[in-house]
């Protein structure tokens, strides 16, 4: 050979391989950045929570004790109110005492609790109740410099002035309607509800009612008490441990309270020392005297509401003297009355930080729930930086079962918005995971089956003309986009199913028996040298009108047999009988959708393989006579089984990522079901269906990030898998 070609020779494989290798590791190196990008977004819902000091202030002791304290939302003022009803309002960084106010009509206060991070009620020692305000407004000057104005206000409540209360809980409802319990210096409780009207004309009208508990209606000392935010509901704790819950109504000209359930919250019957109303108004956060912490809600179940204890916080090494709950998530801060703090998220159980320096008497947070101020018994101020990014996130709450607000048990659930953020949304991901599951599993069913029975018959039985139709056409069908394809099976097929659901189960049975009849008849025809010559490798022509007379049949016959088992309606009957809806778009129509597109994968891959196994083992089969079945059973598909294999991982991974059918043709809902009569929402649609609405950097916007890591996964595990198989199958059977 020609040095000088040869030379050119070796220097174009060099050069093919090193861009062959080149592209390989391109290849390889963005698959790993793409993991890592979408890695690193998901990873910081598991990062552990921060506090940092921002600056410490020494108060002014001689205004009086200290009784509140707080900081605005930009953690750049903060304030605190003294016993005598002064306001300080202070510049957390520098310490700089910015303001002093009093409170119209208020001296000497005894009594103060927080409603919400900047509302208190409180009792004067005049016997003035009412809800003390601190305002932070935002205004910007013509050069748009940011300043914050603040400001006082005490809205008196009016209630009968020889009742000598002792402590007080007020709430304001979205209606602006007030409700009220206190408590009396002789332990007695009463109630007061201001319901405000407005007529047609948009005059307002105030109606007050009251009521007081009767001593016969209870049994116990009153150790805390809370009203909820709507103002329909008096929550009481107990000196032995019991927690009280009466419902507020109105009726002749009244507030009557009727008693609703009585709870023992400790086994020991130690006292309850505190109550408070997590975000909602739904669920009430106990404290008690051996340091626990928990929070209970009415559960909806067969038997009715129940009050449950549904989640169990972080312990206090002693009685929890205070429980403040965050204002925009279900945060809680929690004191005990060794000054110690926690902070601790209800829905996750998550124990998120605790501050046990210092003997801290007094906190306060903003409302972004970003930072925090802390009084001491030193009248000390400490300002605290928080970093709580994604509170509400655990493993437990993505892959175990929570028991969220109102439900009647734990459980798997994924809703990630609601009307509010007073609502927990909800970031169970096994859903998604069980309904990609699903959907991939129906597909299978139905297209595996079809996939490789087709491969054999085209690869093995067709003849070369048949074969030369057949091949290209399944190959053509990889192409139709899967928005076409979701697109007639939600708004053609799932209708057209629904009205006929019984008749397509007849059809299976009827498609058996007609094929059963045919390989029966065909088996003792064939042996004509006239059938032989014309028909053999077409006998799958024969069979296409034969099952359209099947697919005929099969609408009165589904019609009789729904008549005759199923009294005329299938859906009530399912409903009645096994308790399962039938939605119309469901299961069996995600097989059918992701079938056809998962066919012509296997179908393609399976016939190269069947097509591949060399003809010199199947002759010496035939030769040594066996019939067509035995070789391809016995050593086509053995030989085959690696490549075929291949092909059905291939179509598997095919279907876990698909997304425009389900997107389009299952309903979108995470349901815990395998039944095939629902439907489901599979990683790739939810990611599809819910990153538009997604805050960037919010919980959702990671969780879906994480949504794409389980995804990634779940193929590189199946194909490394499956890998793994095949060559092992490859070893035993052959290198085909």
């Amino acid at each position: 050979m020609d040095k000088k070609l040869l030379t050119k020779i070796k220097r174009n494989d060099k050069l093919a391989h090193w861009g062959i290798t080149a592209g390989g590791m391109f290849t390889i190196v963005c698959m790993l950045t793409i993991l890592i990008l979408i890695a690193s977004t998901a990873l910081p819902l598991f990062e552990s929570p921060e506090i940092n000091i921002v600056n410490s202030i020494d108060m002014d002791r001689s205004q009086g004790n200290i009784i509140a304290s707080g900081l605005d939302d930009y953690i750049e003022t903060g304030y605190v109110v003294y016993s005598s009803g002064l306001v300080h309002f202070y510049h957390l960084n520098s310490g700089a005492l910015l303001k002093s106010l009093q409170f119209p009509q208020v001296n000497n206060i005894k009594y103060l609790q927080p409603i919400t991070n900047h509302q208190y009620s409180i009792i004067t020692e005049a016997n003035k109740m009412g809800i003390a305000s601190i305002k932070f407004s935002t205004e910007f000057d013509n050069d748009g410099k940011r300043s914050i104005v603040h400001n006082v206000a005490f809205d008196e409540l009016e209630f009968d002035s020889t009742v000598i209360a002792k402590e007080i809980d007020i709430k304001m409802d979205e209606y602006q309607s007030i409700g009220a319990a206190l408590l009396d210096a002789d332990n007695k409780i009463h109630v007061l509800k201001q319901v405000k009207t407005e007529n047609l004309f948009g005059d307002e009208t105030v109606e007050t009612y009251s009521s007081q508990l009767s001593d016969e209606s209870l049994d116990s000392v009153i150790t805390a008490f809370c009203i909820d935010d709507t103002t329909t509901h008096l929550y009481l704790g107990s000196d032995d441990g019991k927690i009280i819950v009466y419902r507020i109504e109105i009726e002749d000209e009244e507030a009557i309270l009727t008693l609703k359930t009585t709870e023992q919250v400790n086994a020991e019957n130690k006292p309850i020392t505190s109550l408070a109303m997590v975000l909602g108004s739904v669920s009430v956060a106990v404290g008690d005297a051996t340091g626990q912490l928990s929070t209970w809600f009415f559960a909806r179940g067969d038997q009715g509401e129940k009050f449950v204890k549904a989640h169990i916080l972080e312990r206090h090494a002693t009685d929890i003297s205070k429980i403040v709950p965050f204002r925009r998530n279900k945060s809680l801060l929690s004191l005990n009355k060794n000054g110690q703090l926690h902070i601790d998220h209800m829905t996750s159980e998550r124990h998120l930080l605790s501050l046990t320096e210092g003997a801290i008497s007094i906190f306060g947070c903003s409302n972004r729930g970003d930072g925090l101020v802390t009084i001491n018994e030193n009248s000390q101020l400490d300002v605290w930086k928080l970093k709580m990014n994604h509170p509400e996130i655990s493993w437990d709450v993505l892959f175990g079962k929570v028991w969220y607000e109102g439900h009647a048990q734990p459980e798997y659930v994924w809703q990630s918005s609601s009307g509010s953020d007073d609502y927990e949304a909800k970031f169970s991901v096994v859903p998604l995971i069980l309904g990609t599951f699903k959907g991939t599993f129906y597909a299978m069913i139905f297209s595996v089956p079809l996939a490789i029975f087709s491969a054999i018959y085209v690869s093995q039985f067709a003849g070369n003309a048949l074969k030369s139709w057949i091949k290209p056409i399944m190959e053509i069908m990889a192409a139709v986009p899967s928005v076409v394809v979701g697109f007639l099976i939600a708004l053609w097929l799932a209708p057209l199913l629904k009205e006929w659901i019984v008749s397509f189960f007849v059809m299976f049975f009827v498609g058996i028996i007609i094929l059963v009849l045919f390989i029966t008849i065909w088996s003792v025809v064939e042996r004509k040298p006239v059938i032989r010559r014309f028909w053999k490798g077409r006998e799958g022509l024969i069979m296409i009108p034969l099952m359209i007379l099947g697919i005929y049949l099969s609408a009165p016959l589904g019609i009789w047999a729904e008549n005759i088992l199923f009294n005329g309606d299938f859906e009530k009957w399912i409903y009645e009988t096994v308790d399962l809806r039938y939605d119309q778009r469901n299961a069996i129509i995600i097989a059918f959708g992701l079938g056809i597109a998962v066919i012509p994968v296997i179908f393609s891959i399976a016939e190269d393989a069947l097509s591949s196994v060399p003809k010199t083992l199947t002759a010496a089969s035939l030769a040594l006579g066996a019939s067509r079945w035995q070789t391809v059973r016995n050593i086509v598909l053995l030989s085959a089984s690696p490549g075929i294999f291949a092909s059905v991982i291939l179509g598997f991974a095919r279907a876990v990522g698909e997304t425009m059918i389900v997107l389009m043709a299952t309903g979108n809902t995470p349901l815990m079901s395998w039944s095939p009569f629902n439907g489901m929402r599979t990683l790739s649609a939810n990611i599809a269906v819910e990153i538009p609405e997604a805050p960037v950097g919010g919980t959702l916007y990671r969780i879906l990030f994480l949504c794409a890591v389980l995804l990634f996964l779940l193929t590189f595990v199946l194909n490394t898998g499956a890998e793994l198989i095949r060559q092992s199958l490859r070893k035993k059977y052959g290198r085909f």
